[in-house]
């Protein structure tokens, strides 16, 4: 984060910027993922990224029913729709409704998720990372949910790019109060917009 030009962060924003990290991971590896094969390795690694930041979030003594909850239900979706035991479209479902309208709730309303994780009070530059967390998770269901509707993944990556590129647009209108630089938001959103404009010229 020092190229945006932070120089310290509190435990509390290093926690949020793992998991953000994480949740890209995840969508980088639907993105890549087989269609066939998509929903059930979102779900497996969305799971084990959620499990390799527990540790990480128990020094801030959270509720540990939602975390293990949430590794719980990732996983054995995950593993059953893998084994061909919950039926694609039911996975597709479960899985899209977590991903698009449950992240827009975090964004419009993100202090009862915080709440839930024992986060009431986080810092700014904590809460702007939890939005962008959970952009990134609607984020990746864009991309899911307007692959399966138009049988094109070139119209899915168009979503998931104007997605990303509306997560930096408002990263940069709160980057003052932040106190981080915005030339590399800058060149994110124009990297972003670019993938979204020619995936979905190369679809049409």
């Amino acid at each position: 984060m020092s190229s945006y030009g932070l120089k310290e962060m509190s435990g509390e924003e290093v926690a949020f910027l793992r998991i953000l990290m994480g949740i890209n991971v995840v969508s980088g590896v639907t993105l890549m993922a087989d269609e066939s094969n998509a929903v059930n390795t979102c779900l497996t690694a969305w799971a084990l990224s959620t499990a390799a930041n527990v540790p990480l979030l128990e020094s801030f003594n959270p509720p540990k029913a939602p975390l293990m909850g949430s590794v719980a239900v990732f996983g054995i979706l995950g593993e059953l729709a893998r084994q061909g035991k919950l039926s694609d479209s039911v996975a597709f479902n479960i899985l899209s409704c977590l991903l698009v309208p449950l992240s827009a709730a975090e964004i419009f309303a993100p202090q009862a998720p915080l709440d839930a994780f024992g986060m009431p009070s986080p810092s700014p530059l904590a809460k702007s990372l939890f939005e962008n967390f959970s952009f990134s998770k609607m984020s990746t269901g864009l991309f899911l949910v307007v692959s399966k509707l138009t049988g094109k993944r070139g119209l899915g990556l168009a979503a998931a790019a104007g997605c990303n590129g509306i997560n930096c647009i408002k990263t940069v209108t709160r980057a003052d109060k932040l106190g981080i630089k915005k030339s590399g938001l800058f060149v994110w959103t124009a990297l972003q917009t670019a993938v979204a404009v020619m995936a979905y010229k190369n679809e049409m």
